[in-house]
């Protein structure tokens, strides 16, 4: 078990990037706490902002491949979602090794009080992850 705070240098290896399924050049950080399984596979136990609380959070606008979009002012384009996750699980079946890609070695899925699912923003992989639960083959952006 790696916590936040453990210094063992198995541990501060375990704070990498993940490259998101969706955009181009877009990546996620993933970091303890964590375990590391037997197999040197990572679970990664994230706790969101949220709490499980209802939250609204201000987000922005993004374009197909990640980027902020602007209104014609210059300002950014910002939504009001009210978010509720209580944290996300990261699995990543082969730790810090590479390609660290979302929906090809690394997955997260979404936890709230009363179930597990589909995070909010389709970057983590999840729909590849629950294909392969289901018998079916990997689903991933071959992003760059």
């Amino acid at each position: 078990m790696c916590l936040s705070n453990t210094k063992d240098k198995v541990c501060t290896d375990l704070n990498y990037r993940v490259l998101y399924s969706a955009y181009k050049n877009q990546y996620d950080i993933v970091k303890p706490p964590a375990v590391i399984l037997p197999d040197s596979s990572v679970v990664f136990l994230i706790l969101n902002t949220e709490k499980c609380v209802d939250t609204p959070v201000e987000l922005w606008v993004r374009d197909a491949d990640g980027k902020p979009a602007y209104n014609a002012d210059g300002t950014p384009k910002i939504v009001v979602s009210v978010r509720n996750s209580c944290g996300i699980i990261v699995f990543d079946v082969n730790g810090a090794k590479g390609p660290n890609k979302y929906g090809y070695d690394a997955f997260g899925v979404s936890v709230w009080s009363s179930r597990i699912g589909q995070p909010y923003w389709a970057v983590y992989g999840t729909n590849s992850l629950f294909s392969i639960l289901s018998g079916g083959k990997l689903k991933y952006n071959t992003n760059k």
